[in-house]
């Protein structure tokens, strides 16, 4: 999945609603600090399918809509 400003957005105000800093979230999805701060900074241009899982599962949102017919509905 790219990452968009839209998508660092929304990261990140999920990261405060967990009061989550850089660390904890990195050391939840299995990397070391230096992986969030590339996420966050907007060096790191996409996540793969497993990340995508687990940040939504560890931020417990939500990154794209899907209509029953499976066609995306909305994504960021």
């Amino acid at each position: 999945m790219k990452i968009t400003e839209t998508l660092r957005t929304r990261i990140v105000a999920a990261m405060r609603d967990k009061d989550l800093n850089q660390t904890e979230i990195a050391k939840a999805m299995g990397y070391e600090k230096p992986w969030a701060t590339r996420l966050l900074n907007g060096t790191m241009k996409n996540l793969t399918d497993d990340q995508v899982e687990r940040l939504e599962s560890i931020l417990e949102i939500e990154f794209f809509r899907f209509a029953k017919s499976g066609q995306e509905v909305s994504g960021l």
